[in-house]
């Protein structure tokens, strides 16, 4: 593995970390203490650092990046999974606009994301083989 992948998992682990243990902590406290007032938005704001964090880190990568190969990868597989999270996102809403499908949580778009885009760059990384 190449040193600017491995200096860009070094700063995305922490980001994840921190998503996974703030996610349900603040989800927690919600359940179990309902804040409110200004605290109640600030609480609701701390999940989304990390997703914040994961989008300034890969500009970040793209910056430090010099195969252009890699950065074609990566911009392909960001592009796959922008389209079908954007699809997908406006069928759903549509879809609840009209008929009686549950709720999409807006919370879930992100991770979707990046399920979508890292599952695409599998799949062009094997069509380049």
């Amino acid at each position: 593995m190449d040193a600017v992948r491995v200096r860009l998992i070094k700063r995305f682990v922490p980001f994840l970390v921190f998503y996974y243990v703030a996610f349900p902590t603040v989800e927690w406290a919600f359940h179990y203490h309902a804040p409110h007032g200004l605290l109640a938005y600030a609480l609701a704001i701390v999940p989304a650092i990390p997703a914040l964090a994961v989008i300034i880190l890969v500009g970040m990568y793209f910056a430090e990046e010099k195969d252009e190969f890699k950065r074609f990868l990566i911009t392909q597989s960001l592009l796959w999974g922008i389209g079908i999270t954007f699809a997908f996102t406006t069928v759903w809403g549509f879809l609840e606009l009209f008929t009686h499908i549950p709720h999409f949580n807006a919370a879930l778009g992100f991770p979707f994301f990046c399920l979508v885009a890292g599952a695409s760059k599998l799949v062009l990384c094997r069509s380049y083989r």
